[in-house]
């Protein structure tokens, strides 16, 4: 089909690829010396921290890489069940910048469970991080039906745990 049409671009939109297809695709590429350059919206993943697999994906075409960080606060994230680690984060987006890929981020605050801090950390990472091009902020909605609003209890998840919730209550009672 290259040979054919000889198309220039690729654009991957699936998070869900797994790295070890995009490699192989990449080694592909390399292999058939296919020219073509191609983008992709993927997750953190250990396997980007190895800078010759990062180095491989350049090699077979990788020219930007979107990632769906949502959250740079370990809480936040387990919340969201993003099965990110948050100790991989700058490593992986610095791995892709300095070998010349066009990093992009996404990032959400207004989670159920985030604080004004876990915000604020958020934001000083996207503000102080030099290795990220582009970035999107978004502000967290609720769909109905969805699977966080079908498991959220709306009364207690505007603190940070059980305990806090009951003070805040214990508190409005006596002030009544």
């Amino acid at each position: 089909m290259y040979k054919e049409n000889k198309f220039d671009s690729i654009v991957f939109v699936d998070e869900c690829i797994p790295p070890k297809m995009i490699l192989e695709f990449s080694k592909y590429l390399v292999k058939n010396d296919i020219k073509t350059k191609w983008i992709i919206e993927t997750r953190i993943n250990s396997e980007y921290l190895d800078l010759e697999k990062v180095k491989l994906l350049v090699d077979g075409g990788c020219r930007f890489i979107s990632f769906g960080v949502e959250s740079y606060n370990k809480r936040v994230l387990k919340l969201m069940d993003k099965g990110i680690d948050i100790k991989n984060v700058k490593k992986v987006l610095k791995n892709f910048y300095i070998n010349g890929v066009v990093v992009s981020t996404t990032f959400m605050v207004g989670y159920p469970g985030e604080n004004y801090f876990n915000m604020l950390r958020t934001l000083n990472f996207i503000n102080h991080f030099k290795y990220i091009d582009l970035f999107g902020l978004n502000v967290f909605v609720l769909a109905r039906n969805s699977r966080i609003c079908d498991s959220l209890d709306f009364e207690t998840n505007r603190f940070e745990n059980k305990s806090e919730f009951l003070r805040a209550k214990e508190m409005k009672h006596h002030k009544a």
